[in-house]
């Protein structure tokens, strides 16, 4: 049954002040900011008068967090790169923009890699780099590992998307096939600092998984991408470069991805600016002074959407004047499909 007008002007309002709440640009001016006399503080900490911006922003929310950077930074930027889907780019006066694809990715993601990484390797070392990622990043900025090509990505993700394998297995894998990913980016960087912006769409924010973990130290390895693949019976089914790419990595002929013990990584800071937390908070709060008392389906939702649908759906029948709310990432197993991104529709009510 349909609500009524009423409710759904009401629910409609709860919606609109969740999505306010993790606006990206309204979540970087909360980080960015100017004083009265212009001097630019990011994260907390003051820029030096002398130092100079560099600026790579990758993800589905790069355009509006690259123009909000902008709008309180402009002068200060030397160098960027905004990669993101098709629109990207629009409104952008100093900062460079690419498409690139996603969910698959493609020979545009690796050339806006390759960009990505000529950027960082040519700023100074006085230069401050701001990187701003959200979800997307991975595919958006896709450089393979040598001996590897763009169609080997693209045919491994779509593999991934496929099994419904969560988050944390597709990038495990996804680290050890990039040149950039998993903290590679970061190695690659000239810049004596580095202040990593996040917008999370990740359950539990964590920054080694929020779009592949460019800058962030690797938990994961050879072994852990491999059992993966396994778990979900992908290993014989892969291209043969990328087999045995993964295989030299087992016999440890290939380097793994940077872990918590390389020195490089210890001039890096993230900050999660916002994350589905924040959006459920909001709509909490939002429903609570409609009138409405909040119930937490469940503090995380992951997993199959088709088992999580159903699980969610025995709980709608609540008490009336109940607003119920859940967070978390769900996927979908694919039928003879390709993969694809967004909510999945079998998590969504009837």
């Amino acid at each position: 049954m349909r609500p009524s007008g009423a409710i759904r002007e009401r629910l409609d309002s709860i919606f609109r002040q969740a999505l306010a709440a993790v606006e990206p640009g309204a979540t970087v001016r909360r980080q960015v900011t100017r004083d009265a006399g212009g001097a630019i503080s990011i994260a907390g900490t003051r820029l030096a008068p002398d130092a100079r911006l560099v600026v790579l922003a990758a993800g589905k929310a790069a355009g509006p967090m690259a123009r909000a950077l902008e709008a309180v930074a402009g002068e200060r930027i030397a160098a960027g790169l905004a990669v993101g889907p098709v629109g990207a780019g629009v409104g952008l006066e100093r900062i460079e923009a690419l498409e690139a694809s996603h969910p698959l990715p493609d020979a545009r993601s690796e050339a806006a890699g390759r960009a990505a990484l000529r950027l960082v390797s040519r700023a100074r070392a006085r230069d401050l780099l701001v990187v701003l990622l959200s979800g997307g990043a991975s595919s958006l900025l896709a450089v393979p590992a040598p001996g590897l090509c763009s169609e080997d990505l693209g045919a491994v993700t779509q593999l991934l998307l496929a099994s419904g394998a969560p988050i944390h297995e597709q990038n495990a894998v996804r680290k050890h096939l990039s040149a950039l990913s998993g903290g590679q980016l970061a190695l690659r960087a000239a810049a004596d600092r580095i202040e990593v912006l996040l917008l999370s769409d990740v359950p539990g924010d964590r920054i080694d998984v929020i779009g592949s973990g460019p800058c962030a130290p690797d938990p994961t390895t050879y072994a852990d991408a491999v059992a993966a693949l396994e778990r979900r019976g992908l290993r014989e089914r892969l291209p043969d470069p990328v087999r045995r790419h993964l295989e030299a990595g087992l016999r440890g002929e290939r380097s793994e991805t940077p872990d918590a013990r390389e020195p490089r990584l210890r001039r890096v800071r993230h900050h999660v600016l916002a994350s589905n937390r924040t959006a459920r908070d909001a709509a909490a709060r939002a429903a609570a002074r409609g009138g409405l008392r909040p119930v937490c389906l469940t503090p995380l939702l992951t997993g199959e959407a088709r088992v999580a649908g159903r699980r969610r759906a025995h709980l709608r029948g609540g008490e009336r004047g109940q607003q119920q709310r859940s967070e978390g990432e769900v996927g979908e197993a694919e039928r003879g499909r390709a993969g694809h991104a967004g909510p999945p529709s079998e998590l969504r009510p009837p």
